[in-house]
């Protein structure tokens, strides 16, 4: 069964989307990744913690001719498949994906809004690194904060704890995992004023989407991105965008 508030705010972001600044937000992302390497069109991407498949669709519309989607949620998958069906949409998990595709397979590997949810991000980041191509782009879209901040306890709408990344312990991971640090562009002024508008919408709009969705999934949602925007706002959490090159290729 389909989460009905995570599908609520796909609606309240006009597309299939779970991410924060929907279509717009992979734009800014996509502009910048392929001004590391404009070769990555036409070659093989995965959107690891795909949902519903919008932003593995954008990747499509961008030029990628063969673009996959991994994500835990069955329900998500389904709804992906029937939508787009040109893509390649899959449950999986990411700490699985070296048994599941070729190593050295894609060119360009996104996570928005995912990494959130995991602890071992060291563990995922060299997985990713093993099905990557050489000098291949890895964009990590999600929250931050610094090393010394604290981490509040918070919830997302699938009922899972959120950690927010500490930058300085994600660069030393990925270096770890042999990827190549491009680039971190802090969004967290993107993330306001994304959420602020959402918020806006949601409650100038309430009464229509109640005849969709029940009251409480209303409620959860307006209760979720309150408290998120309210970490934003204190500065107490941050938003990025992550870029690394996949470093395999200068081994000896």
């Amino acid at each position: 069964m389909i989460n009905s508030s995570r599908l609520l705010l796909s609606r309240l972001r006009g597309g299939d989307y779970a991410h924060a600044g929907d279509r717009e937000a992979t734009h800014i992302v996509l502009k910048q990744a392929l001004s590391f390497d404009s070769s990555l069109k036409n070659k093989a991407a995965l959107d690891v913690g795909c949902g519903f498949g919008g932003t593995a669709q954008d990747l499509y519309d961008a030029g990628f001719t063969h673009v996959h989607g991994i994500d835990l949620d069955p329900a998500a998958i389904l709804y992906a498949q029937n939508k787009y069906p040109a893509l390649n949409f899959t449950v999986a998990d990411g700490f699985y994906v070296d048994k599941k595709y070729p190593l050295s397979h894609f060119s360009f590997v996104s996570l928005f809004n995912v990494m959130y949810a995991i602890q071992d991000t060291a563990m995922l980041l060299k997985k990713l690194s093993a099905i990557s191509q050489p000098k291949g782009i890895l964009v990590i879209f999600d929250y931050t904060c610094e090393k010394s901040s604290p981490a509040p306890f918070l919830t997302d709408l699938a009922d899972k704890p959120m950690y927010p990344l500490h930058r300085e312990i994600l660069q030393e991971e990925l270096k770890q995992a042999r990827w190549d640090v491009l680039d971190i562009i802090d969004m967290t002024s993107d993330y306001i004023r994304w959420y602020r508008e959402l918020l806006k919408k949601l409650s100038t709009s309430s009464f229509l989407f109640e005849q969709e969705f029940s009251a409480q999934d209303v409620s959860k949602v307006r209760k979720t991105f309150t408290m998120l925007l309210s970490h934003l706002e204190q500065g107490i959490w941050g938003g990025a965008a992550i870029y690394a090159r996949n470093q395999n290729d200068w081994e000896s």
